[in-house]
């Protein structure tokens, strides 16, 4: 029988139970021992003040129980526990560092150079890998030698590791139906879920540190745009956290990650044929209005009437067109008081 790396590792706290606290991969008997037939995977983590999650983050990439395995973790100078779970796990990581960096993009960067693996994969310090993921993931691009990308199904888990929701691939609808719902390169992929080979970031580069939000879509967005799509494992591969602390949770869709968004699409807009390029540039400015609206509205709520005149002038700077749109004056008049009001 298979003994992996579960005895060796440092016992798990005793609420904790199934993978990757009390179970690993196994049925590998139809592995060879001699590692040098598997290709390497590299695995990096960028890793701040996530230490509740981080040592779960930890134990699903060593518990995979790859043979060829680079595991990286990069610590942006945390101030919690992490780095103490860090030297927990010092013995079974290639690589580790604890210092300050420029957020998350810089440290995936700073990690995928170091990466030395045919193989390779970025998973945040509060994510999971599925058991048996690596061998699953190895055996695709064995299987075809220019296989760029792999993905596969995911999940949205809450704090306590609960499930919320499926996380399904769609096939690439196209450049143009990407860009008009730029949610595109994250239905295609899911980025938790993502393999990619080396050949990648030789040909591509690595991720864009300007961004903070949204530089896994413009990542996979420079594949898409030369029809390099990812192959769509239908199995489960890894599992996403959302909670109160997650930029996904605070920033939202409508917040800090669609900002980014409307930067990054015309980097790609001069791809498309000249009448989609306009009908693309159209949805993104009716898309960029109604961020525009969003916040004006929010201040007439809560910013205070200097804040709200402020907002509303440079919203009709940027899109005259908002003289048009009733609530306009109806929020102008009460903030000016002229509105009349029913006893």
């Amino acid at each position: 029988m298979y003994h992996g790396l579960l005895s060796q590792l440092p016992l798990p706290p005793d609420e904790k139970t199934g993978f990757p606290w009390t179970e690993e991969t196994g049925n590998l008997s139809i592995l060879n021992a001699d590692k040098t037939i598997y290709p390497k995977i590299s695995i990096v983590t960028a890793s701040y003040n996530q230490g509740q999650f981080l040592e779960e983050t930890i134990r699903s990439v060593l518990l995979q129980n790859y043979p060829n395995l680079e595991y990286i973790i990069i610590d942006g100078g945390s101030t919690d526990n992490s780095k103490e779970i860090i030297e927990k796990y010092a013995n079974y990581l290639t690589y580790w560092v604890s210092e300050k960096d420029n957020g998350q993009s810089d440290a995936i960067n700073k990690g995928l150079k170091k990466i030395s693996g045919n193989i390779w994969a970025y998973i945040n310090s509060d994510d999971i890998y599925e058991k048996g993921t690596f061998h699953k993931v190895a055996a695709e691009f064995q299987q075809d030698p220019n296989t760029y990308w792999v993905t596969g199904y995911g999940e949205y888990i809450d704090e306590k590791g609960d499930f919320l929701e499926k996380l399904i691939p769609i096939p690439f609808p196209g450049m143009k139906e990407t860009l008009i719902r730029w949610e595109g390169p994250r239905a295609v992929a899911i980025q938790v879920s993502n393999f990619m080979s080396s050949k990648v970031l030789h040909e591509y580069g690595f991720f864009d540190e300007s961004l903070h939000y949204s530089m896994d879509a413009e990542f996979g967005m420079r594949l898409l745009v030369d029809e390099i799509t990812p192959k769509i494992l239908p199995e489960l591969l890894a599992k996403a956290r959302l909670h109160n602390q997650s930029k996904t949770v605070s920033q939202g869709n409508m917040g800090s990650f669609r900002e980014e968004d409307l930067k990054i699409i015309p980097r790609f807009i001069p791809k498309l044929p000249p009448q989609d390029q306009i009908y693309v540039q159209k949805k993104m400015t009716e898309c960029q209005y109604f961020m525009d609206l969003s916040k004006v509205t929010n201040l007439y709520e809560t910013g205070g009437i200097g804040n709200f005149i402020s907002a509303t002038l440079n919203m009709l700077i940027e899109h005259p067109s908002y003289l048009l749109y009733r609530a306009t004056w109806g929020m102008f008049r009460k903030a000016l008081g002229l509105s009349k009001t029913k006893d």
